[in-house]
């Protein structure tokens, strides 16, 4: 997995704001330019977790991480 130490607080909030509500929304405004490299990260990290469904949906100007 690519995630440096710097940004290991900032995916544990997202998995714990995608545990809570089963969403999480990632762009360039919020999460720099790395965004889709974080939502890469942290789609691999809910699949090797497992126990979920995770859908991972580039389009536009942001990354929707959704589990089930």
């Amino acid at each position: 997995m690519a995630t440096t130490n710097n940004s290991i607080p900032v995916m544990v909030n997202l998995l714990q704001e995608l545990h809570t509500n089963k969403e999480v929304s990632l762009d360039a405004f919020h999460y720099g330019d790395n965004y889709k490299r974080i939502a890469e990260d942290l789609y691999k990290t809910v699949q090797l977790i497992g126990g979920y469904g995770v859908n991972l949906n580039e389009g536009g100007l942001r990354t929707v991480i959704t589990i089930r």
